[in-house]
């Protein structure tokens, strides 16, 4: 093979259609990693170094997710009243730099009132930067781009670990994340996203868009993968090591872009399914074994939640984005977003009390095994099986048309720039000649 025709198709794969303009691509790369590197700084904090392993303590990490699944849906339902985004984002963004300020004290009550700060802006600043995201790119190029930009902030947001690993370096971390703000504030003055009357005009109703049928089938099938994710949690708790999970999480999600933009929507939820199947099946054999797979468990629960956490949430992202864009959803962005968001949180609640009511039963009533064996250890087997039925059934409602895109085309019109039109040709007529040639010439 011919190295133009190996670089024409790595072109096709990666680069196609990815074309962002320099100032809107600095704005959402800044932006994102400005709030990776504040997730990423409470989730090493709070999580990793807690050993937090949902054993202990279970409830109260539960019932926190509960609380942040109905942030993103308030948080949803205000960006979506505010036309300039822009403005919106760098005015929340100021709030979330003086939570920070406050965390640096040592008096509890205003390190608290800090970190309530913090937490109440960051769903505002997720749900703000997705709708400008999804209103910078398009079906054909929305895989591609979330999966760079997610990875690329994801690995430079380590940086956090410096400020949990040198807590004397902390006080540095708001001065951080202040000079990230006067960066996309100078940016804000070429780059800003302000939605106008005509596209947030809509005769739908937001009750009647989310249980419109595609909309519906998607939904149950994130809440479904959430429930799966929810009941890993409970059952090994999160054991992860951070250097495999990290290595895995990149190249699956970097392939999962790439997938979606090129094979289609559900054809690559399906495939990510299957390989997680793949692994969770195999893995009913070894309960209780401190060896799966020939893997030690660390390792093995590691690629697990490498193949269940990031890309359940690019495709949250990805297929929220899609439905947001059609012309009568554009009213309710922030809103569609954010209920895709509270469903994987609020999927992964109830997924782990499922685990813990349906293993209390079977503790509290032995003879429940002898009806079901084993249940609790294969609910994900079951409810696999059930999400695998349900997409297969499903049609692919949204995907890259660009392999057939030539015959669509009915008409060609190219306008100079002062508004006159230099050419025009109807592929109709050329279409119908093509016809009436193969019935003359059979």
């Amino acid at each position: 093979m011919k190295k133009d025709d190996i670089r024409q198709r790595l072109a096709k794969i990666f680069v196609r259609d990815v074309n962002l303009e320099k100032d809107s691509f600095l704005f959402l790369f800044l932006s994102l990693f400005s709030i990776t590197l504040i997730i990423e700084y409470i989730l090493f904090k709070y999580l990793a170094i807690m050993d937090v392993s949902l054993g202990l303590g279970g409830i109260e990490t539960m019932g926190g997710l509960f609380i942040l699944g109905l942030s993103f849906l308030f948080a949803g339902i205000f960006v979506d009243s505010v036309k300039d985004k822009t403005k919106l984002h760098n005015i929340t963004f100021s709030i979330c730099i003086i939570g920070l300020f406050m965390t640096i004290f040592t008096i509890p009550l205003i390190m608290f009132l800090g970190l309530a700060l913090v937490l109440l802006t960051l769903p505002v600043l997720v749900i703000i930067w997705f709708s400008t995201f999804v209103h910078e790119t398009d079906i054909l190029n929305r895989g591609r781009l979330t999966a760079l930009l997610i990875i690329s902030c994801l690995l430079l947001g380590l940086i956090a670990l410096v400020f949990v690993f040198f807590d004397y370096l902390y006080p540095l971390f708001p001065f951080l994340e202040t000079f990230l703000l006067i960066l996309i504030v100078r940016g804000s003055k070429n780059y800003r996203y302000k939605e106008t009357e005509e596209r947030l005009t809509s005769d739908r109703k937001f009750l009647k868009i989310i249980f419109e049928k595609r909309f519906f089938r998607y939904s149950f099938s994130f809440t479904l993968l959430s429930l799966i994710l929810g009941d890993l949690v409970a059952r090994f708790g999160l054991i992860l090591d951070v250097f495999v999970f990290s290595i895995v999480s990149v190249f699956y999600i970097i392939i999962a872009g790439c997938f979606f933009d090129n094979i289609g929507r559900k054809n690559t939820i399906v495939i990510g399914i299957f390989v997680l199947s793949f692994f969770l099946i195999s893995s009913s054999g070894f309960v209780g074994s401190e060896i799966i797979i020939g893997m030690p468990k660390r390792i093995f629960l590691s690629i697990i939640y490498a193949f269940s956490i990031l890309p359940l949430l690019i495709s949250v992202f990805i297929m929220s984005g899609d439905f947001s864009t059609e012309r009568g959803n554009l009213k309710y962005r922030g809103r569609t977003i954010a209920l895709y968001m509270a469903i994987m949180f609020l999927g992964v609640m109830i997924g782990f009390m499922l685990y813990k009511v349906i293993d209390g039963l079977y503790t509290t009533v032995p003879e429940l095994e002898e009806i079901i064996p084993g249940f609790p250890d294969h609910l994900h087997i079951y409810m696999l099986v059930i999400l695998l039925v349900w997409l297969t059934t499903m049609k692919e409602s949204l995907f890259s048309k660009e392999v057939n895109w030539a015959s669509t085309i009915k008409k060609l019109y190219v306008f100079s720039t002062p508004g006159i039109c230099v050419y025009y040709h109807d592929f109709n007529i050329e279409k119908g000649l093509k016809d009436k040639l193969k019935q003359e010439n059979p």
